[in-house]
């Protein structure tokens, strides 16, 4: 079967919503807590993917590719925002500090800091685009049943 474009832009689209709700300022005080809501950016994006394709069995490699497109935006916007000065990108900006605050346990943050953080971009851009296969894959199995619990 063909690939689903209209799929894929609407779940590549949900997960850079994600992102960008994500970069506003008040979030950069998350510190630890940024790590998984930025990974749960390919979760959102394999998910609207998965729900929305045209057939069931292409879910997965539809979520692959909203994900990689939403983790490819992510490791550009890691990228800059650790790379401009003075620029307060929310969830980037805690993840800045995590780096930062991290560099005396680990001297290659300090030594080699431009290598470890576009590592980091790359790692965390692969990690949202398998997120998202695996969301894609299991999204259509959930059905359109809604279950409601009466007390």
């Amino acid at each position: 079967m063909g690939t689903d474009w209209r799929a894929v832009g609407v779940g590549t689209l949900w997960g850079l919503g994600h992102l960008a709700v994500l970069s506003v300022p008040p979030f950069a005080s998350l510190r630890w807590s940024a790590v998984p809501l930025v990974l749960a950016t390919g979760l959102l994006a394999g998910a609207a993917t998965g729900r929305i394709v045209d057939h069931v069995e292409g879910g997965g490699r539809h979520g692959l590719l909203s994900g990689g497109v939403t983790g490819g935006c992510f490791a550009v916007a890691f990228w800059v925002a650790l790379s401009s000065p003075g620029i307060d990108a929310g969830v980037f900006s805690a993840l800045n500090y995590l780096l930062a605050t991290n560099a005396r346990y680990f001297p290659v943050i300090a030594t080699h800091g431009e290598y470890v953080v576009a590592a980091f971009a790359v790692l965390g851009g692969f990690g949202i685009a398998l997120l998202g296969e695996y969301a894609g894959r299991r999204a259509p199995e959930r059905g359109d049943d809604f279950l409601l619990v009466e007390e």
